[in-house]
């Protein structure tokens, strides 16, 4: 087999492994969301949110070393996490620098 069609056999395969992997993100989420975390509401989980994060603000030991801030954190630990951190404007209303 030349070179090109082992590269063009590979980005077939590639392909079709990006089309399984996108077919199974939507079930991740759905399985996700009947997680106890993500059913808590979202009102609650904003007061959650906003509490840490005014910790952080408040704890004079707490350093932002140009890394993300801790509590950014919950935003990444999945889709309605972060919707609900991104939609709590008040958690985004502070300032800080180095």
């Amino acid at each position: 087999m030349s070179g090109t069609l082992v590269q063009q056999a590979r980005d077939r395969i590639d392909n079709e492994i990006m089309l399984i992997l996108r077919s199974v993100l939507p079930l991740r989420s759905r399985r996700n969301a009947l997680s106890h975390a993500c059913r808590l509401p979202p009102e609650l989980l904003s007061m959650i949110f906003l509490h840490y994060a005014r910790d952080w603000y408040t704890d004079p030991g707490s350093k932002f070393m140009g890394q993300v801030v801790p509590w950014v954190a919950v935003s990444y630990v999945c889709r309605t996490w972060r919707d609900v951190a991104l939609n709590c404007s008040a958690i985004w209303g502070h300032l800080f620098h180095q």
